[in-house]
């Protein structure tokens, strides 16, 4: 049975955060995997969002930091809780349906052999609408006509940075999945010292995915091994 380390960092995020550890604790009951943490980092909010997961039935570790220092160093002092063979870096704005997690850890685990080092599973808005919010990676040219808005004149010739074109309703290897749900294996986590910290927010994810795939974790391009289940923002 594989074990799963969950890490939400907070800032401000008020009732959605109680809202996204209650749907982690609907969805841990699967005999699919064992979830061994639930680590709520908080960077210094000033609401009450902390105060009003206390009493929550979960295995929980609370780290309250009195300044703060970043999403990503956030989620690095998350991610030293546990050692679990998994660690899911999870938005406090998620809601997840009850076998997103099992599901989730059963693909990993089912296609160990094509060295998937990062999962991203499709998102869902309040509308039913899904997200198409996977990325390709930005190069000096995209960036440029990008900036100008080429992409969006003529959208055949010139690629959009997320994923637009494609509907996210199968599966498929991709640059970049959105950080608000990244499943990591701890393994690949560790051989790149986690996110770096000197992005404050936004880019870590982007950044990691790159150093990933720079390392060799990629799935076989063409190899379509099944849709993964959608968590509900």
């Amino acid at each position: 049975m594989a074990d799963l380390d969950i890490v939400v960092v907070n800032w401000n995020a008020g009732n959605k955060l109680l809202e996204c550890l209650d749907s982690i604790q609907r969805g841990h009951t699967d005999n699919s995997f064992r979830l061994a943490k639930c680590v709520v980092v908080d960077n210094a909010s000033t609401d009450s969002s902390v105060e009003l997961i206390r009493d929550i039935s979960l295995p929980l570790d609370l780290i309250l930091n009195t300044e703060n220092k970043g999403f990503g160093f956030a989620s690095n002092q998350g991610s030293k809780c546990g050692n679990s063979k998994y660690i899911l870096f999870l938005n406090p704005d998620v809601r997840l349906f009850p076998d997103s997690l099992s599901k989730s850890i059963s693909f990993m685990e089912s296609h160990d052999e094509m060295k998937i080092g990062v999962l991203g599973i499709q998102m869902i808005d309040q509308n039913g609408v899904v997200h198409r919010n996977v990325a390709r990676f930005p190069s000096p040219v995209s960036l440029f006509y990008q900036m100008l808005g080429i992409d969006r004149l003529w959208p055949r010739q010139f690629s959009s940075h997320f994923m637009t074109d494609w509907t996210h309703l199968d599966s498929r290897v991709v640059d970049q999945v959105p950080g608000s749900f990244f499943l990591v294996r701890r393994s690949l986590f560790m051989e790149l010292h986690g996110f770096d910290e000197r992005f404050f927010m936004y880019f870590e994810d982007l950044d990691f995915a790159y150093r990933a795939r720079r390392a060799g974790w990629r799935g076989p391009p063409g190899r379509d091994p099944g849709p993964p289940p959608p968590p509900r923002r």
